[in-house]
């Protein structure tokens, strides 16, 4: 994942499958204890001090990747920001989205609530970088549902960054190249 030369974010004409996307490859396991999240909605994360500029480090990439754009989140989740998608990129599985076409959900505390493939979630959820969402584990959301960890620094934005390209990827329902 670092050193890796910046390249533009495009979406490939390959379909996405059950094997993982190209930006979770070389994912490091995260360093640490897994923070606390809360069980109650909207799930904040209780625990671990994050860069403070986090939320806003993730939405600027993001919104650099095509058909993306932020506004607030439908839902009531306070100061939390929405990555939506274009409708003719919004080709992606049901289950990839949040609400509508949100396919993320960047919170003020820099965690992310989003959805991946479960092949793609089990080493996300193996190395530390999330967990089920709270929410999922009542049934009351999506299964695929989770809740990636705010990043503490730069190397853990990397790799934030990259799990929420493959968010991206799982919404499209394409692969997706390019660096996050």
């Amino acid at each position: 994942m670092a050193g890796a030369a910046a390249a533009p974010v495009h979406i490939t004409g390959e379909v996405v499958t059950k094997d993982p996307p190209p930006c979770l490859a070389g994912l490091p396991r995260r360093a640490g204890a897994r923070p606390r999240i809360a069980r109650q909605y909207p799930c904040p994360q209780l625990t671990d001090a994050t860069d403070p500029r986090a939320q806003e480090r993730l939405v600027a990439r993001a919104r650099r990747w095509p058909g993306v754009d932020v506004a607030a989140p439908r839902q009531t989740i306070p100061g939390g920001r929405a990555l939506v998608l274009a409708e003719p990129l919004a080709l992606g599985q049901g289950e990839a989205f949040i609400l509508g076409r949100e396919f993320a959900h960047v919170r003020a505390d820099g965690s992310v609530h989003c959805a991946l493939a479960p092949e793609w979630a089990e080493p996300v959820l193996r190395d530390g970088w999330g967990e089920i969402h709270p929410l999922a584990l009542y049934g009351l959301i999506q299964p695929q549902s989770l809740i990636l960890y705010a990043p503490r620094d730069a190397a853990e934005h990397e790799a934030v960054a990259a799990l929420l390209l493959a968010a991206y990827a799982y919404a499209c329902g394409h692969v997706v190249v390019g660096t996050p």
